[in-house]
């Protein structure tokens, strides 16, 4: 049983303000059973957050080597020593990292993985140099415990158990448990900047202080090891929901071999790849980027919530963030986990694609949306609505349809709940897919689009023929006006081009008569630097989110505004790296690494995404062009170890900031946005096709368009000031009522009872003529509560 070894209490508490650690993760990893619930990422040489019971909850700062010879030098691994880092496997989460000392006296050889059962991460380490000198090393283990989410309130122990000293920390019924295989020769606890182990080192060389506990604070553990002539060992960090669980789980992990451990781990790791797709061939470095991908899309799903997908297993600019930051990119952003989902499908995955549509289902709430980003238990973190967000699980849902693969699961209640959603609270959004601005956003109209004809599909084989109309008409509505809403007509940023897409038409989501011009509007941009221009003309402001029109298959790819838009991003926002091209998100961006280097903190500036990279690559094979180049550039910005970044360095070198071109920044890496935008771009490069253009979609819009219908749309949200002539103006209202209309200025008279739909939606169509020229006039009355609304509305006809 563990007991505590004794009551000598450390001084200096709670100690310094506690801070993450960097975001642009070398490595990250995970057993691929279930029953291991732990993941480990990978920094500098050294581990850092684990996250542990679930994927979106970090457990340590951090876990590295010092190392002294007691009288001349103190290394720490992350600050002093040379790092070299392969994942020798190409489909297992198993890294191989040699540690330098800069002068060449010694190395630290690691290996690393999970115990394959057990929650439980396992550090082999050798030590190589020359006998004599590195018998007078001393290696120390260093942890910082963020137990629960957060550096304050931890608590450190020094426990015996099974006749060897352990280190340990608590916080809410959380424990960590830290050992090796051979035993600790001294052992204490303290706190961060006062009484840790790494200020005793740093003040003499000498671990002078072996306190027994460090109750409530921000802390670390800290052991030295044994070696007595040793140079291999196996390191252990286990966590638990209580002292005696985290200890018996770190001494089952260390005791069997290492070499057995890493054999079975990397075995687990092979299971998947019988059912991946061999889309290798269409790479251009052999697959590496592509195996990884994969493995590293199904390492970001929970093992305790099946199917719930993070965006990433990092903290993007962690160490300038402390415990009042808890999300980082470990949360659930429906945006991202469906792209994740898609290119699970896309390379042949489909039972994890499945489970991930099941938990949407599960997390949708009850008027039919999703949060903006939520933990796994469903709780929303940022509470904003973005409709695309909204959107993407009924076009997972439809794929799913598709390729035969929802086995005994009905989508159906999940697809009818989102589409009701998204025409209630449609058309403009309240955040676009950069979460910033509401507005009329190209890309957000573009997927609810997409998902609207799905939806329209999936009730149509349900023989609900009115619904499916219904539906498509709304659909319908949004396409007709994409280029009202969303195109300049007074474009300035390139000499000669007038007419091109911009990034959002900022109408507010709380104006229900808002002025949809696109060229008068004033966009704020957040996170711009103090004392710099932050409002700009929309018209001004440029993304390439419109590509999602071609992508689906709202619009040709050369369609003329297309094309022109097309150079205006090229001119504003391309940039050439050794690697290939990228692209910013829009101009003026401030969310990225500051112009010295240093990290994001409320404000930067923008950085080139990979992503977009792909994006544009999918647009290029969409235009009868090759892919290759797109695809070779993203494998090139990927690390040594397969993991791509949200954002790489767009500048001239800084190599005092560690900052190069075309090299990944502070934040997110990996990003799985950005894995999942290679893998399906690779996959359209093997079939010459773009994967996710929706047939139904193509065959509406892009063919003779016998089937749509031009409509204009007023309901109590968006109040229509014209409707165009040859238009039909649909009136809607959330409940049942009788419009009292005219044509004519009152000269004749109409009352028309209101249809009835299933999503919740009552409303009158008034065919308005060619030749109309009268305004549209109506009020309402409502039969239910036998009351007139009391107020006259007018739509002029334009």
């Amino acid at each position: 049983m563990a007991k505590l070894r004794g009551d000598r209490i450390a001084f200096g508490g709670p100690g310094i303000e506690p801070r993450w650690t960097q975001g642009a993760k070398a490595g990250v990893g995970t057993a691929y059973a279930t029953s291991s619930r732990l993941w480990f990422t990978l920094w500098n040489g050294i581990i850092t957050e684990t996250y542990y019971p679930t994927i979106d909850r970090p457990q340590i700062r951090d876990l590295q080597y010092l190392i002294t010879d007691g009288k001349s030098f103190f290394h720490e691994e992350k600050r002093h020593l040379k790092t070299q880092m392969e994942r020798p496997w190409s489909n297992a989460l198993a890294y191989r990292l040699v540690n330098s000392d800069p002068d060449g006296r010694y190395q630290i050889e690691k290996q690393i993985i999970t115990d394959p059962h057990l929650s439980c991460v396992l550090q082999h380490t050798k030590l190589k140099g020359d006998p004599q000198f590195l018998s007078q090393l001393r290696l120390y283990a260093l942890c910082a415990p963020h137990l629960e989410v957060g550096g304050w309130g931890n608590s450190g122990y020094i426990v015996e158990a099974a006749g060897r000293g352990i280190l340990t920390a608590e916080k809410h019924g959380t424990w960590l448990a830290l050992a090796a295989t051979v035993p600790f020769r001294r052992l204490s606890c303290g706190y961060v900047g006062q009484s840790d182990g790494w200020t005793d080192l740093n003040e003499n060389l000498q671990m002078d202080w072996e306190f027994d506990q460090a109750p409530d604070g921000n802390i670390a553990l800290m052991g030295e090891l044994a070696l007595d002539g040793k140079g291999e060992l196996t390191l252990g960090l286990a966590l638990g929901d209580s002292l005696q669980n985290a200890v018996t789980t770190l001494l089952q992990g260390l005791g069997l071999p290492f070499e057995q451990q890493r054999d079975h781990y990397v075995d687990q790791w092979s299971r998947p790849t019988r059912k991946t797709l061999p889309l290798q061939r269409a790479s251009g470095d052999q697959g590496r980027l592509y195996d990884s991908s994969v493995s590293l899309l199904l390492a970001h799903e929970d093992k305790n919530f099946p199917g719930a997908f993070i965006a990433s297993l990092s903290i993007p600019w962690g160490e300038m963030k402390g415990d009042e930051d808890t999300g980082g990119y470990h949360l659930v952003w429906t945006r991202d986990m469906v792209q994740s989902a898609t290119a699970l499908l896309a390379c042949g995955h489909t039972e994890t694609p499945l489970r991930a549509l099941i938990y949407l289902a599960a997390c949708q709430q009850a008027d039919g949306g999703f949060p903006q980003n939520f933990w796994l238990d469903g709780e929303p973190y940022w509470r904003g609505i973005q409709l695309d967000e909204i959107a993407y699980p009924i076009v997972l849902a439809w794929r799913m349809h598709e390729c035969g693969a929802l086995e005994g699961f009905d989508p159906y209640s999940m697809v009818m709940g989102a589409a009701t959603n998204l025409i209630l609270h449609g058309p403009a959004t309240a955040q676009e897919r950069w979460e910033e601005a509401s507005g009329y956003s190209p890309s957000t109209i573009a997927v609810k689009i997409a998902a609207l004809l799905c939806a329209a599909c999936f009730a149509r084989e349900r023989g609900d023929e009115a619904t499916a109309q219904f539906i498509e008409d709304y659909a319908d509505f949004l396409e007709c006006h994409v280029e009202a809403w969303t195109v300049t007509t007074q474009g300035t940023l390139v000499p000669g081009i007038k007419r091109h897409y911009i990034r959002i038409n900022p109408v507010s989501v709380a104006d229900n008569c808002p002025d949809e011009d696109p060229n008068t509007g004033t966009l704020v941009l957040s996170n711009r630097p103090p004392e710099t221009q932050y409002e700009f003309p929309a018209k001004e402001i440029v993304d390439a989110g419109f590509l999602e029109l071609v992508r689906y298959g709202i619009r040709k790819p050369d369609d003329p505004v297309i094309v022109d838009s097309l150079k205006v991003i090229d001119a504003v926002l391309k940039v050439e790296t050794p690697f290939g091209p990228c692209w910013h998100r829009y101009n003026h961006d401030g969310y990225g690494q500051r112009n010295d280097g240093s990290g994001y903190d409320r404000w930067g500036t923008g950085r080139a995404w990979p992503l977009l990279t792909g994006e544009r690559g999918h647009y290029e094979l969409a235009a009868g062009r090759k892919a290759a180049p797109f695809l070779h550039a993203m494998e090139a910005f990927a690390s040594s170890t397969g993991l791509l970044p949200e954002q790489v360095w767009d500048a001239n070198n800084l190599p005092e900031a560690h900052m190069y071109l075309g090299k990944p920044t502070g934040a997110a890496m990996p990003l799985m946005w950005a894995h999942a935008e290679y893998i399906k771009l690779l996959r359209s490069a093997s079939d010459g096709k773009v994967f996710d253009l929706i047939p139904a979609v193509a065959q509406r819009y892009l063919g003779e368009r016998k089937s749509c219908r031009c409509l204009e749309i007023w309901k109590p949200s968006r109040q229509c000031r014209t409707v165009r002539k040859g238009y039909t103006l649909r009136i809607q209202a959330p409940a049942a009522f009788r419009l009292h209309w005219t044509k004519d200025e009152w000269q004749s008279v109409h009352d028309t009872d209101s249809s009835g739909t299933l999503m919740k939606v009552h409303f009158v169509d008034i065919p308005v003529a060619s030749d109309q020229r009268a305004p549209i006039r109506f009020a309402f009355f409502y039969p239910e509560s036998s009351r007139w609304e009391g107020w006259d509305y007018i739509v002029q006809v334009e």
